[in-house]
C-alpha cells in the first residue's frame, strides 16, 4: 500500500500533466494505494495514472482509493489507462481491478473530469462519483471500457447534483469481444436544493461476435421540477459493409476493426491528452486482435 498526494495552491496552474505508474510485480500480492487530490480556488492540474502486470496463472487483486477536492473555480483532470492483465484465453489468471474514486466539488463554479480507458483486468469495478456541491460546478466522467475472452467489465458512475445551477456530462463507450460481459451502472441524483441542474448522459455499445453481452443500467432520481436530464443508449455491431469496404482498399481485418474501434472512442480518446491518447488507440487495437473473423 502506497499513495500519492498532490496539492494545487490557490491561483496555480500545473504547466505539465502529472503522471503516476502501477504495477504489481511480486506473485500473491494485492496493491491497495490511494490518492488524494486537493485543488484550491483558481487552480488546475491534469493529472494521469498508468497501470499493467505480467502474466501470472493466479489471480491478484488491485483496490485503490482516489479522493480529489475541488474549490472555487479550480478544474482537475483525472485520467487512466487502465492494462492491468486481464488472464488468458481461458480465463484463467488475471488481476481483480476493485476502484473506489470520488470527488468532492465544493466550490462555486469547481470542475472536475474523469477519463478512463479500461482494457486489462480480468474483473473490474469502478464507479468514479461527482458530488457537485458548489453553484454552477460541472462534473465529467468519460469511459472506454474493452473486454474480450472471459473478462466482465462493470464500470459506471455517480452524478450527485446538490447546488443550483450544476451540470453533469456523461458518455460511456462499451467494447465486448469473446465470451465477455461489458456492463455500465450509473446514478444521476437531484437533490431538492438543486434548482436548473442539468445532466446528459450517453451510453454505447459495440457488440463483436455472438457469444458477448452489454448490458446498461441507468439509476436517475430527481427530487427538482426544473432539473433536465437526457439519458440515451445504443447497442450495434461492426458493420459487415464496412469492414468489406475496408477490405476493397487494400485494409486488413484487423487494421479494419482498429480502425472503426478508434472512430467508435474518438469522443473519450479526444479528453485525454496527446501521448496518451496515441497509446490508448494501440492499446484498444491490441486488445480486440482476434476478436474477429
Amino acid at each position: 500500500s502506497d499513495g500519492s498526494f498532490v496539492y494545487i495552491p490557490k491561483g496555480v496552474r500545473c504547466p505539465m500533466e502529472l503522471s503516476t505508474y502501477f504495477r504489481i510485480n511480486a506473485v500473491n500480492t494485492g496493491q491497495f494505494e490511494r490518492t488524494l487530490i486537493v485543488a484550491d480556488d483558481d487552480s488546475y492540474v491534469s493529472y494521469l495514472e498508468g497501470c499493467t502486470a505480467p502474466i501470472r496463472d493466479k489471480s491478484q487483486l488491485h483496490a485503490a482509493i482516489v479522493e480529489i477536492v475541488v474549490n472555487e473555480r479550480a478544474e482537475v483532470k483525472y485520467s487512466t489507462v487502465q492494462n492491468w492483465y486481464p488472464g488468458d484465453k481461458n480465463g484463467k489468471g488475471g488481476i481483480y481491478n476493485f476502484v473506489s474514486k470520488r470527488c468532492l466539488c465544493t466550490g462555486y463554479r469547481s470542475k472536475v473530469s474523469w477519463t478512463q480507458v479500461e482494457t486489462g483486468s480480468a474483473i473490474t469495478w469502478k464507479y468514479p462519483s461527482c458530488v457537485l456541491q458548489g453553484d454552477e460546478s460541472v462534473g465529467e466522467f468519460y469511459s472506454v471500457a474493452v473486454t474480450n475472452n472471459h473478462q466482465q467489465a462493470d464500470t459506471g458512475t455517480k452524478m450527485i447534483h446538490l447546488g443550483r445551477n450544476t451540470k453533469s456530462t456523461i458518455v460511456s463507450k462499451g467494447i465486448s469481444a469473446g465470451k465477455s460481459q461489458n456492463s455500465y451502472r450509473g446514478l444521476v441524483r437531484v437533490a431538492s436544493s438543486a434548482d436548473n441542474a442539468r445532466n446528459h448522459s450517453q451510453c454505447d455499445s459495440l457488440l463483436m461476435g455472438d457469444a458477448c453481452g452489454a448490458h446498461t443500467f441507468p439509476y436517475i432520481d430527481i427530487n427538482n421540477n426544473t432539473a433536465m436530464v437526457e439519458h440515451e443508449a445504443t447497442t450495434s455491431k461492426i458493420n459487415e459493409e464496412q469492414l468489406f469496404y475496408c477490405q476493397q482498399r487494400g485494409i486488413s481485418t484487423e487494421e479494419a476493426v482498429g480502425l472503426i474501434v478508434n472512430g467508435y472512442a474518438k469522443e473519450v480518446l479526444n479528453k485525454l491528452p496527446m501521448e496518451f491518447a496515441v497509446e490508448a488507440q494501440k492499446l484498444l487495437s491490441v486488445s480486440l486482435e482476434g476478436s474477429v473473423g
